[in-house]
This record gives structure tokens, C-alpha cells and sequence, in this order.
């Protein structure tokens, strides 16, 4: 019970921190706009640093306990998806592989591989799209290597005595997706609730976008454009200031800006939205994968697949799947109100276009190897 009790103080405390960084947050501005207009700037302006500053404080200690609260509810499934594992209650696992029973297939139809009360009911624990599809070919192709079958079972004499370390990996996923539930009888509110297969989004449409090379965004001549014109713009609206040039100078080249932020803007959008569409998926792979790579194992079979990991240079696949999710970060700002002002004067959206061309150049390989291992 000590990871329940976790889960539910932090639950408790998250929700607290939440109601206080309110509180500050209106306290603040009403107390602000009070000596604002009394005209005590002073004392508006310590006001404001005063309250600024608790709620950023506020904010970061609600972040850690709501990622405690997350973490130790994801332990609690497992925890109990293990119980029932170990009850003989795995009948009762969302996940039952349907999908794959195949009457035609020499032996699984028969056996039971897949389906309700299956081997594949028993034995998945898989997190991730990928995972999930190579067990199913696991058990529809068992090996037939000796040497390979040995290695493996090496490999997973070592997995076994890493019970801490197999549950953290499972909860990297169940940590992304929120009101998930991992057995059907699962309690409280249904309608809000979610199988880990719902959240698990097939990438080929991720691979076939990262294989589209559109090198016009990565060209010298596109970069030039996208921070010069900005440069200009700017550079002609302080001359204008200084009246060393006519104010409408930088208005026409915002304009212009403006009329080429507005140029295939749908096909631009569709790029975004692939990735916005993925973004929480790719942050589980990397998260998966940053714990298995950070791991020390003994295992040489689990230790080439660590290697395989990582590129020529010896940098691994999370940090690569990171680049994309903090360009994606750069992306998000485009929801922001004032975004349509910004994108025009920077030219924003071209270069977030530009930094996704040049992650794709650079490292689709290593992404494709990272996800399908």
C-alpha cells in the first residue's frame, strides 16, 4: 500500500500547490492593478516582482508533485497488474492481441497465442507501438538460432533480477498518457478512461514524412532569407525612428513578410501538425529508451543492442528523438496570441520548417533504428 499512499498524497498536494498558484496569480494582479492606479509605481512594480516570483516558485513545486503523483500511480498499476499476473487474474489485462489471431497459421489459432485468455494476455508489458508488434512476431516466428535462443536467455536471467528497473521502463509509458488503464476492471469513470493500446500511435506515416527530403529549406539561400529579412525589417524600423528613412519602409517589408508567411501555408501546417499529432508518442520511445540506454547490463546481447543505439559518433537515439521534441516545443508557440504578429516580423514558422528539415537530414537514420530495434 505504500505506493497508493504515495500517489494519493501527491495527488493531495498537487491539487493544493494548483488552488495556491491561483490564489498568488489574482492576488497579484488585482493588488498590481490597485497601486497601478493609485499610482504607487514603486510599489506596483515590488508587488508584482514579489508575486512574480512566488508563483514561478509555486509553479515549479507543483510540477515536481504532479510528476511524483504520475509516477507512483503508474507504479501502482503495474504493481497490481503484476498481482493479478501472479493470482492467475491476467485474463483481465486490456490488451488481448486480437488483431493478430490468424486460423490459417500453423499452431497460434490453436494455442491460444493471441486473443482473450492468450499467451500474448499473459505475457505483454510492452509500452510502445513498436514493442507491441515485435512480440506478436516473436511468438508468430519463434527463433530457430541455438546460439541466438542461449543469448537471449542469458539476457533475460539478467532482466529478471532488474524487477525495479523493468517497472520504471513500463511506467515511462504509462506516465505520458493520462487516464490510462492497464485491466478491464479498472474503477472510476470509464468514459475518461483509456487502454495503453489507445494510446500507442503506429510512426509510418512518421518515417515516410522523415524519408520526404525537401532540401529548399535547408539551402544557404533560404536560411540568408529567413533571418535577413527580419534583420532588415528591424534595422530599417529604428532608422525610421530616428527618421533617417520613412516610416513606411519597415511597414512595407512587414507586409511583405507577412504576404510570405502567408505562402503555402497549408502545406507548411500539415508538417506541424504530423508532428504535434506523434509528439507525445516520441516523447515515450525517448523516455523508454533513455532508461534502457543510461542502464548498466552485463548481458553482451543486451549490451550490442545498446550499441546499436547509438550513431558513429556515439551519440544515442533519445537525444536525437529529444531534438525533435524540443523543435516541436519551437512549434507550439504558433498557438500563442500573438503568434500571427511574431511569425510575420521573424519569419517563425521558417525557421521551425527549417530546423524540422534539418533534424530529418541529419538524423532519420538513427530515429527508424531507435524505434523498430
Amino acid at each position: 500500500m505504500f505506493i497508493k499512499e504515495k500517489f494519493e498524497l501527491y495527488t493531495v498536494r498537487s491539487s493544493t500547490t494548483g488552488n495556491y498558484k491561483l490564489l498568488v496569480f489574482f492576488t497579484g494582479l488585482i493588488g498590481t492593478a490597485v497601486l497601478f492606479f493609485i499610482k504607487l509605481y514603486i510599489l506596483m512594480a515590488a508587488v508584482l516582482l514579489l508575486f512574480g516570483g512566488l508563483f514561478v516558485y509555486l509553479s515549479i513545486i507543483h510540477n515536481t508533485f504532479i510528476k511524483n503523483k504520475n509516477y507512483y500511480k503508474a507504479m501502482y498499476q503495474i504493481n497490481q497488474m503484476c498481482l493479478k499476473r501472479v493470482e492467475g487474474h491476467w485474463n483481465e489485462f486490456s490488451d488481448t492481441g486480437e488483431e493478430f489471431i490468424n486460423p490459417q497459421h500453423n499452431y497460434t489459432y490453436d494455442l491460444d497465442i493471441f486473443g482473450k485468455g492468450s499467451l500474448f494476455q499473459m505475457l505483454n508489458m510492452t509500452a510502445t507501438y513498436s514493442g507491441r508488434q515485435k512480440l506478436a512476431e516473436l511468438l508468430l516466428n519463434p527463433m530457430q538460432n541455438k546460439e541466438e535462443i542461449y543469448k537471449r536467455q542469458e539476457a533475460l536471467q539478467e532482466l529478471a533480477k532488474k524487477l525495479i528497473f523493468r517497472h520504471k521502463l513500463f511506467s515511462n509509458g504509462l506516465i505520458l498518457n493520462k487516464n490510462t488503464v492497464l485491466t478491464n476492471d479498472d474503477d472510476s469513470d470509464k468514459k475518461r478512461k483509456k487502454t495503453l493500446l489507445d494510446t500507442m500511435n503506429k510512426l509510418d506515416e512518421v518515417y515516410k514524412w522523415a524519408n520526404e527530403e525537401k532540401s529548399l529549406y535547408t539551402s544557404f539561400k533560404f536560411k540568408l532569407l529567413i533571418f535577413g529579412a527580419p534583420v532588415l525589417s528591424f534595422t530599417m524600423l529604428i532608422l525610421s525612428i530616428v527618421r533617417l528613412v520613412p516610416v513606411y519602409v519597415p511597414i512595407v517589408l512587414y507586409i511583405l513578410q507577412f504576404i510570405m508567411i502567408g505562402f503555402r501555408a497549408g502545406n507548411r501546417n500539415k508538417n506541424f501538425e504530423l508532428v504535434e499529432k506523434h509528439s507525445d508518442t516520441l516523447k515515450v520511445y525517448k523516455s523508454v529508451l533513455k532508461k534502457f540506454e543510461t542502464e548498466k547490463f552485463s548481458s553482451g546481447y543486451i549490451n550490442s543492442l545498446k550499441n546499436n543505439l547509438k550513431d558513429d559518433y556515439g551519440y544515442p537515439a533519445w537525444r536525437q528523438i529529444e531534438k525533435l521534441s524540443k523543435i516541436w516545443e519551437l512549434i507550439a508557440n504558433r498557438y500563442n496570441l500573438m503568434h500571427v504578429f511574431v511569425n510575420a516580423a521573424v519569419l517563425w514558422d521558417f525557421h521551425c520548417l527549417a530546423a524540422l528539415e534539418n533534424w530529418k537530414k541529419t538524423e532519420v537514420n538513427m530515429l527508424k533504428g531507435g524505434l523498430t530495434q
